[in-house]
């Protein structure tokens, strides 16, 4: 996850440093949970496809990708991206946790705000 945010950040502009005193601190986190969904909605509405339908619980694991943008200078946060996708499938298949990790901080970083600097152009 570090180097899929760490490349995001350099396409979007900003420049990574390791110097003593940078401008903004990044943190990223990622969890993986136990989700519970009770599907009586699909029974009320009448979305089921079954003739006889009943109320079911569907567990599935969750993982969530959180993106902090942290001003040095104030210890105040200044921005926060969030990607959240059901993980069930994909856990013993490292190259699709990669993939959809690439495509969960892309879409993230499409919503960071930054200001044109004469430098970027």
């Amino acid at each position: 996850m570090q180097g899929t945010v760490e490349k995001g950040l350099q396409a979007a502009g900003l420049v990574l440093t390791s110097t003593e005193s940078p401008d903004l601190l990044i943190h990223y986190h990622a969890n993986i949970t136990r989700r519970i969904d009770v599907n009586h909605v699909d029974s009320a509405y009448g979305y089921c496809s079954q003739a006889d339908c009943r109320e079911a619980v569907v567990q599935y694991e969750a993982g969530t990708l959180v993106l902090d943008i942290v001003d040095a200078h104030t210890n105040r946060l200044v921005w926060r991206g969030w990607a959240q996708n059901s993980i069930d499938d994909m856990l013993n298949e490292p190259d699709r946790v990669s993939n959809t990790i690439e495509q969960a901080v892309a879409r993230m970083l499409l919503r960071l705000p930054l200001k044109s600097s004469p430098q970027s152009r």
